[in-house]
């Protein structure tokens, strides 16, 4: 079973790993087949639909990103 670093809040993984399923599924599961359809065809409608889900992403790795260092913080306390 995991358990984290003394002084880790248990929630912090577990935000983090959220976050990057968030990311990676936002990813698989939109950007890549639109990405596909642009590589077919340009549509700029396709292209705009691109460009506003990639703040999903952009805002979980964000969200990681902050997380991560907190448990740096953390850890290192």
């Amino acid at each position: 079973m995991f358990a984290p670093p003394a002084g880790l809040p248990g929630w912090l993984p577990w935000a983090g790993a959220t976050a990057e399923s968030v990311a990676i599924g936002t990813t698989v599961l939109v950007s890549a087949p639109l990405h596909e359809k642009l590589n077919a065809h340009f549509d700029s409608a396709t292209l705009d639909r691109l460009i506003a889900t990639n703040w999903i992403r952009t805002i979980a790795w964000t969200v990681r990103a902050g997380l991560a260092i907190a448990m740096l913080v953390a850890v290192l306390r």
